[in-house]
């Protein structure tokens, strides 16, 4: 087993949280959260090639939170009022290691378990997480 795996896989992931990582959300995090036990997708894997639009539409009829490197879904949440309901989950990381994003995610998951996602965009970067609440219509 990859030794920098070896803390992801007795890491227990939320109960019930799906998750789908974006085409630009590197395969080998992806890999580490699979093997975590995370119920996660890769847009690369099933939905390649698609627009930006059509994969918040994804990720709100599968009822899945994105995880993605991709700022313009900040824009479509926050000046479009289009996002996935189980929210977004922006990471604002460079030259990171392939599986960096995942231990990211997995130490503030540790530090946090009961973080919440929905109609919210969330920023991981290596030094803050930051959440910023979205407006919700139908509240």
């Amino acid at each position: 087993m990859h030794d920098r795996w070896h803390a992801a896989v007795f890491f227990s992931p939320q109960g019930g949280m799906k998750y789908l990582a974006d085409e630009d959300f590197p395969h080998a995090s992806y890999k580490v959260l699979v093997a975590a036990g995370f119920d996660i997708q890769h847009v690369g894997m099933l939905y390649a090639g698609q627009k930006d639009i059509d994969i918040v539409r994804i990720a709100q009829e599968n009822d899945r939170t994105l995880l993605t490197f991709d700022s313009d879904y900040g824009t479509l949440a926050f000046k479009d009022g289009v996002w996935p309901k189980c929210g977004i989950i922006y990471f604002r990381m460079h030259n990171y290691t392939p599986e960096e994003p995942a231990t990211r995610f997995l130490s503030i998951l540790q530090a946090d378990p009961n973080l919440e996602w929905a109609d919210r965009v969330t920023v991981i970067s290596r030094e803050s997480l930051r959440v910023r609440r979205l407006a919700n219509n139908d509240e």
